[in-house]
């Protein structure tokens, strides 16, 4: 029908009668497409079915009601663009205002009952959540979507025809934009849930193969495996990349709908370009090497306050969109990954704040010189704040530090939880997060656990009373170290012989796990596993001992004492065996 429309009415030298059936012609394809893409949409097993998940009630109700309403407005359209076009003004007032009136009352009614809070798509909502914006602005959203054909059915009736007119084709595009802006924010929906469930498969997968190679290093001595796996890597949040892709999401179609709603109702509404002529100030910019002065309206500062808006959404959520996109794609590390993030960050604020800076007409050439006096009172006054923020960027680069690495800078021993661009956090054992400024990581000496491999070692001192048989401990603090899953066999375990010391036969276990986080439980198991072993074979663990040598004892007198009688000698106070047993 639109191709048909399109070549009646495309003849310069047609008839006006022809001219209005190709007019109408597309007018009714227009309607017809949107209506049957929808209604395909909404179709048992469509889209909205499977993939966006609307409810039976709700689809049910927009096909039952689309249907019916296509068959009236479909020929109304077309005769009212007859009419319309015919170039007779007297039909196009008098049928022309009974086929509007009868468009509008349709339009009230379908409005009235698909939006309906009671019984329509959003009654569901309005009835089990309180705290939706919905329920809350039902009082609002639901009268003023009544309000526009009421509005426009007055003006017709006034006498106003071609204004309503006018202002009717704005409220449809509207709705068409409404329209595409929904479908748009479902299929976004579905594609992120689509592709977070292959994240987490993805996640899961490596979670397991990580799992058979640790256990696989333990038992069967292909240690090699633990070192392909690092597992001090921080796992991705996917409710955080869903969050921050879903805020990012709704602002982008907003933007998407908004642009086109503004361009559409500026022609209709010429009091919304009102902006444009209030002047604020004026600047001056050079154009084909000429200097030109420019006024900056209050629509350029709407605009630069626009970007500035969308760029602080942009920076906030750009982690999840490119994790989501491209970074899970890629073949890249964790610790890279956050840099990349962060990088991009950066660079989009620091893109905001220019665009931002020229929409009010603020370009580098105005600001250049206050850029570089700033830039020399700063480095004087905030040498630190510049010293910290370089070094943040050196460690984004240079990555001597990532998050998740384990650290010790100083007597600090703990991971790093978030690399900012002054500071670093890092998270110790007790759960307490401490912030480094960058510049200690960049100037000082640190200790990273796990920055090319997560491999660490652990060295466990046991002593064994004098006496004992040294080569079947040897060989059973050997097999007990061997025997923990956690304990790699490649590097191989070893136990030496370190000393002969003052209460003790000193000897030292060194074993090697996969991940430092595996230190402490390997050295509570195996000091748990060796004293049963060695009670079992009859090998003590001393106490410490010490010799005590009595010379002489001199008597104490019974004057010294108060009434009590002393003894003489320490054998008749303790007992001659007591002292030869000490």
């Amino acid at each position: 029908l639109g191709f048909l429309g399109w070549v009646l009415q495309s003849d310069e030298d047609a008839a006006a009668f022809t001219t209005a059936v190709g007019l109408g012609l597309e007018a009714s394809a227009e309607l017809m497409f949107w209506t049957f893409t929808f209604l395909a949409v909404c179709r048992p097993g469509g889209l909205a079915h499977k993939h966006f998940e609307w409810k039976e009630q709700n689809r049910t109700l927009v096909r039952r009601w689309l249907i019916p309403t296509l068959a009236v407005a479909l020929p109304g359209e077309f005769s009212h663009q007859l009419v319309a076009e015919s170039g007779n003004d007297t039909a196009y007032v008098s049928l022309g205002r009974l086929l509007d009136i009868i468009l509008i009352l349709l339009w009230l009614a379908v409005l009235n009952r698909i939006f309906n809070p009671r019984n329509g798509v959003t009654a569901e909502t309005v009835a089990e959540k309180r705290d939706h914006w919905l329920t809350r602005f039902r009082y609002v959203w639901y009268p003023a979507l009544l309000a526009a054909p009421i509005a426009l059915l007055v003006l017709v009736l006034l006498g106003y025809q071609y204004t309503g007119e006018s202002l009717g084709v704005g409220v449809a595009v509207t709705l068409y934009l409404i329209v595409v802006g929904l479908l748009l924010h479902d299929f976004a929906l579905r594609w992120l849930a689509v592709t977070q469930r292959r994240m987490a498969w993805r996640k899961a997968r490596e979670e397991l193969k990580a799992e058979l190679a640790s256990r696989a290093a333990g038992a069967s001595g292909a240690g090699d495996d633990g070192r392909q796996v690092k597992l001090d890597e921080p796992a991705i949040d996917l409710e955080t990349i869903d969050a921050q892709t879903r805020h990012l999401l709704r602002v982008s179609i907003g933007v998407v709908v908004l642009v086109p709603l503004w361009l559409t109702w500026s022609d209709v509404l010429p009091a919304l370009g009102i902006l444009t002529n209030i002047e604020l100030w004026e600047h001056t910019a050079d154009i084909d090497g000429q200097t030109v002065v420019q006024a900056v309206t209050l629509a350029d500062l709407a605009i630069a306050i626009g970007i500035g808006a969308l760029i602080v959404v942009a920076a906030r959520n750009v982690p999840g969109l490119l994790e989501i996109v491209v970074l899970q794609r890629l073949p890249l590390d964790a610790g890279l990954r956050y840099a990349i993030s962060s990088i991009a960050q950066y660079v989009i604020v620091g893109i905001g704040i220019v665009f931002t800076f020229n929409a009010v007409g603020v370009g580098w050439s105005e600001v250049q010189w206050l850029a570089a006096a700033l830039s020399v009172g700063l480095g004087f006054g905030l040498q630190e704040v510049f010293a910290n923020f370089v070094s943040g960027l050196i460690i984004l680069f240079e990555r001597p530090v990532r998050v998740g690495d384990t650290v010790t800078v100083g007597n600090l021993t703990g991971t790093v939880s978030r690399i900012r661009i002054r500071a670093t956090t890092i998270t110790d054992w007790d759960n307490k997060e401490i912030v480094v400024p960058n510049k200690t990581f960049i100037t000082g000496e640190i200790t990273n656990w796990t920055l090319s491999d997560p491999i660490v070692r652990v060295v466990m001192k046991v002593g064994i009373a004098y006496g004992s048989d040294t080569e079947l401990a040897h060989r059973i603090m050997e097999e007990t170290a061997k025997a923990n899953p956690k304990v790699l066999n490649r590097p191989a375990p070893n136990v030496y012989f370190m000393g002969l010391g003052d209460s003790s036969l000193d000897f030292e276990v060194r074993v090697y796990v996969s991940t430092i986080d595996d230190w402490l439980p390997v050295m509570h198991e195996f000091h748990m596993e060796i004293v049963k072993a060695l009670e079992k074979h009859g090998i003590q663990i001393p106490f410490p001992q010490r010799d005590i040598h009595v010379r002489s004892v001199q008597p104490i007198s019974a004057t010294e004492s108060g009434t009590r009688q002393q003894p003489e000698t320490v054998e008749a106070a303790f007992g001659a065996q007591a002292v030869k047993q000490s």
